[in-house]
């Protein structure tokens, strides 16, 4: 393992945090940019941000917050995972988007995305329909490019037609931000092999990202796509604890997030138990493929410091005894090094 934050060579890896929803009782959000600093400083790579228009719990826009975190922090990378694409027009979100690019200086920003759709009622009050969410997004992502790097972009469609339309300021990443691609669906394989510089998987087991990262390689070959600097990811649900007061833990937390019974999955899917079996377990998505990995303890980051003080000082540093240096695949590398 190299530190987070660091480049090394295959094997090494990134470790950034997800600040995850609010419970309705968290009213006082001014202690966000703080904790952002403080995750700096701990030496995490990057903190990340999700999106949720309408939900049970509170998300705050990750957009907007990603820009204010920019400015409480100097180094840290700031990613959205992820951002529900066809909830927003084209246009406006690469305007967005290279806003913050910009004020980070270039390089700090990831825009994490995918379909949504878990709740229709989201969709229903930013008035698109969930049908066809997928077509929405792949030509989002068609035109974000386009607005990113072309002077002038005119476009044909029911969804978003352009004529003549040219962004600027441009972002300060040359053709904008990396785009990573979330979701564990066939069709967000196939985004993230032809469209996608990453891929987000959450709620995976170590063999469902293994066989993932396998199909995103089948599915680039027969595009004729190169996937050099293409960068596998993985969010955690992660508990440090012991076994059993971590799976209960992470067991109420999902369930109050996502309403829906979960315990079955957390072991096979979660890092649960004490700090040698958390690192042994990151391992295993290491292992897998993973070279950028989005942990997220239960509850709101800021209120879970000391939680993520034991993962920092206890965990990730044992997972450098733990991990093997994985051989990039044959036929072109997904990552290769952080």
């Amino acid at each position: 393992m190299t530190s987070p934050g660091s480049a090394g060579p295959p094997g090494a890896f990134r470790v950034g945090l997800q600040i995850g929803a609010m419970s309705r009782d968290i009213l006082d959000h001014r202690d966000l940019l703080p904790f952002a600093a403080r995750i700096e400083r701990l030496g995490f790579d990057s903190l990340w941000i999700g999106e949720h228009m309408l939900w049970n719990a509170g998300f705050l826009d990750p957009l907007v917050t990603a820009a204010a975190v920019v400015g409480a922090t100097s180094r840290l990378r700031l990613g959205t995972s992820a951002l529900i694409l066809p909830l927003h027009h084209p246009v406006r979100l690469a305007k967005a988007v290279a806003t913050i690019d910009l004020l980070s200086g270039g390089g700090r920003l990831i825009l994490g995305v995918g379909v949504g759709g878990e709740n229709p009622r989201e969709f229903e009050a930013m008035g698109v329909p969930v049908s066809g969410r997928g077509a929405r997004a792949d030509e989002i992502l068609g035109l974000l490019r386009r607005l990113w790097a072309e002077d002038s972009v005119s476009h044909e469609s029911p969804y978003y037609p352009l004529k003549d339309v040219t962004l600027l300021p441009r972002p300060a990443t040359p053709g904008g931000p990396p785009v990573w691609i979330a979701g564990r669906s066939a069709a967000a394989l196939r985004r993230a092999a032809r469209r996608g510089d990453g891929w987000i998987p959450y709620l995976v087991s170590p063999r469902q990202l293994a066989v993932g990262l396998d199909t995103i390689r089948a599915e680039a070959l027969l595009s004729g796509r190169d996937l050099s600097g293409f960068e596998p990811a993985v969010q955690l649900f992660i508990c440090v604890d012991t076994a059993v007061r971590a799976i209960e833990r992470l067991t109420v937390f999902l369930e109050g997030l996502y309403r829906q019974p979960m315990r079955r999955l957390i072991e096979d899917r979660c890092v649960v138990g004490p700090p040698e079996r958390c690192a042994e377990r990151i391992a295993e998505y290491i292992t897998a493929g993973a070279r950028s990995l989005i942990i997220q303890v239960p509850g709101w980051g800021p209120r879970e410091l000391a939680h993520i003080r034991i993962i920092a000082d206890t965990v990730l540093p044992a997972i450098t005894t733990v991990v093997p240096r994985p051989q990039p695949a044959d036929g072109g590398s997904i990552g290769g090094g952080a």
